[in-house]
Parts: C-alpha cells; sequence; structure tokens
C-alpha cells in the first residue's frame, strides 16, 4: 500500500481533532443530534466558553469531521452525515473498550 504525504498529514489532522477529551465531547454531542448550532447555541448546551469551543471546532473543522456553513452573521456547526456512520463504528467501540477494560 503506497502512503502518501498528504494522508500522513490528514490522518494526524484526525488524531489531533481526536485527542482532547472536549472536542470529543463536541463531536459526540453532534452526532447525537441532527440539528445544526451556531457558536452560542453549543456553548450554552455543552457548557462551555465560546473562545475555547471556537478552538475546538476548528479542530474538528480541519479534521473534516465537523462541517460549517455561514449563515449572515453566524457559522453554524454539524456533524458530516457522510462521516456519521464511520465516526461512530469507531469511537463508540471505543467508549466501550475502555467502559470495560479501564
Amino acid at each position: 500500500m503506497e502512503i502518501r504525504e498528504k494522508d500522513i498529514k490528514n490522518l494526524s489532522y484526525l488524531f489531533k481533532a481526536l485527542s482532547h477529551p472536549d472536542r470529543i465531547k463536541i463531536l459526540l454531542f453532534l452526532l447525537g443530534n441532527n440539528e445544526k448550532h451556531n457558536l452560542k447555541q453549543l456553548a450554552n448546551k455543552l457548557k462551555m466558553k465560546q473562545a475555547m469551543l471556537s478552538i475546538h471546532l476548528k479542530e474538528l473543522a480541519l479534521a473534516g469531521l465537523v462541517l460549517r456553513e455561514r449563515r449572515g452573521n453566524n457559522v453554524i456547526y454539524f456533524a458530516d452525515e457522510e462521516k456519521k456512520e464511520w465516526i461512530k463504528e469507531i469511537l463508540i467501540p471505543a467508549l466501550e473498550f475502555i467502559k470495560e477494560e479501564w
């Protein structure tokens, strides 16, 4: 299997995005919810400060795990529908493993 530098870089973005507990919390929230949220809504629901949440969302978007779209002055965030099942197939078994083994 040939591994390109671009693939290695993108894989590193994925692991970085999943390397912080708050980013996993954000991602799980968006995965379990079909709604789109602006920064203020997410901050209220997740009980996080907007500035830190914005940084985490940027990392998740860079990894392609979260999508964003501009609506007027707002940026709306949501889980990528095409990747939802793939992400769940990775995160849910990992969480079950942690619960059982750790």
